[in-house]
């Protein structure tokens, strides 16, 4: 497990804006998600799993859909990159 991953790439606000939940704009609530992720040894998360979210409205789903724009050091052991899974909290706010 990837305890404080570092990140080569996350999703940008825009990114974040297009995934936000329908309900939950109209609702004008705000949320946040945690995934249970895999890292390649490339960096790429994938097997994205919803560990928890607020309100059951969307976020978990939203928070997924997002997984292909982070990017992670990966873990090495001995020199060679491996997988390893990670944990990422993704925090939904509405604009100002």
């Amino acid at each position: 497990m990837i305890r404080n991953p570092s990140w080569i790439s996350q999703p940008t606000g825009a990114q974040l804006m297009r995934a936000y939940p329908t309900a939950a704009i109209t609702r004008e609530m705000e949320g946040s998600a945690r995934l249970n992720c895999l890292v390649l040894p490339t960096g790429s998360v994938t097997d994205c799993n919803v560990v928890s979210e607020t309100g059951n409205i969307g976020f978990g789903r939203a928070a997924q859909s997002l997984s292909r724009y982070f990017r992670i050091n990966p873990r090495t052991v001995n020199g060679a990159a491996e997988g390893s899974r990670v944990d990422i909290g993704i925090r939904f706010t509405l604009p100002d």
